[in-house]
C-alpha cells in the first residue's frame, strides 16, 4: 500500500481496525478527539492517521519516524512522551571515523572498546598470538598495566594517580615485556620497581619476593615527619588530609604528630 505524506509516496502497510468502530455517541466522540493530533509532532513521530484497537481497547496511530520507519504507537505512550521514536536515535555508530559499528560503551563500538579495555589504545591493530593468556606473567603484565591506567583500579591512587606509567615497549607487547623479564624464578613472584617514584620499564624492574616487595617501599624520614607536624599546626589539616598526601594511614600521621613512633610506619 502507497501513503502520501506531504506529498511524498511512503511504501507501508496499515494495520486495518481489529475491532469496529464505535456506534455511541461518546465512544464517537472520544476517537474524534484522538484523531485531532493527525499531523502533529510528537518527539521524533508525526502522526499519520489512526491505527487500530487492541484487545484492551487502547487506540493505536500510526506514526512516521524522522529516520522513515513507521510505526503503531499507542495514544497514551504517545501523549505523554514516553514513546518518542523508533529507537534509531539510540543506534548511534561507533566515534571512529570510518567505523560503521553500532555504539556500544563510552562511544566506541565492541572492538574498539575492547581494544581499550586489553590494550589501552582504541587504535590497536597488531594482535600478539602467544598462547600465554593463562600464565601468571601475563597476569602480572595485565594487573601492572590496570595500576597505571585503570581510574576505578582499587591501587590507581598509589601508581597512576601519582604518574607512574609502563613504558611504551611493555604498555602496547606481553612478549616484549616477556622478553625483557623471563619467567617468574618462583610461582609467587612479585614485579618490583627499583626506584620506586619510577616508571615500569626494563632497567627499573625485578622479581622479588612479597616480602622483599614490602622491604622496598620507603620508610619515613624524620624530615618528612617534622613537615607533617608543621603542616598539621600551620594549615591546620586534618589526620585524612596529611595521610592521603603522603601516602600512609591517619594512625601512621597520629603517631608521629604526637611523636609516638613513626621510624617503622611505611607509606603505602
Amino acid at each position: 500500500m502507497i501513503m502520501n505524506v506531504g506529498g511524498t509516496a511512503i511504501p507501508g502497510r496499515v494495520r486495518r481496525p481489529s475491532l469496529p468502530l464505535p456506534t455511541n455517541l461518546q465512544d464517537v466522540g472520544r476517537v474524534m478527539k484522538k484523531r485531532n493530533i493527525i499531523n502533529q509532532k510528537y518527539g521524533r513521530y508525526l502522526v499519520l492517521h489512526g491505527s487500530h484497537y487492541n484487545k484492551q481497547k487502547q487506540f493505536y496511530w500510526v506514526c512516521l519516524c524522522d529516520c522513515g520507519n513507521i510505526r503503531s504507537v499507542r495514544h497514551d505512550a504517545l501523549i505523554s512522551g514516553h514513546s518518542k521514536g523508533c529507537g534509531c536515535s539510540y543506534l548511534k555508530n561507533c566515534s571512529i571515523p570510518g567505523c560503521n559499528n553500532k555504539y556500544m560503551a563510552k562511544g566506541y563500538c565492541n572492538i574498539h572498546y575492547m581494544r581499550i579495555w586489553r590494550y589501552n589504545d582504541v587504535l590497536h591493530t597488531e594482535r600478539e598470538r602467544h598462547g600465554m593468556v593463562d600464565t601468571s606473567e601475563y597476569k602480572t603484565w595485565q594487573d601492572m598495566k590496570e595500576r597505571c591506567y585503570r581510574i576505578n583500579n582499587d591501587h590507581y591512587h598509589r601508581y597512576g594517580g601519582r604518574g607512574i606509567i609502563v613504558c611504551d615497549k611493555w604498555k602496547n607487547s606481553f612478549m616484549a615485556f616477556f622478553a625483557d623479564m623471563g619467567l617468574k624464578p618462583f610461582p609467587k613472584a612479585q614485579i618490583d620497581r627499583i626506584d620506586n617514584d619510577g616508571n615500569y620499564e626494563p632497567e627499573n624492574c625485578r622479581w622479588v619476593s612479597q616480602k622483599e616487595n614490602a622491604r622496598s617501599r620507603k620508610k619515613l624520614t624524620m624530615a618528612k615527619a617534622e613537615e607533617i607536624r608543621n603542616r598539621y599546626k600551620l594549615d591546620n589539616m586534618t589526620y585524612a588530609e596529611l595521610g592521603k598526601i603522603y601516602r600512609v594511614s591517619v594512625s601512621a600521621i597520629f603517631n608521629i604528630i604526637h611523636k609516638i613512633t613513626y621510624n617503622e610506619v611505611m607509606e603505602r
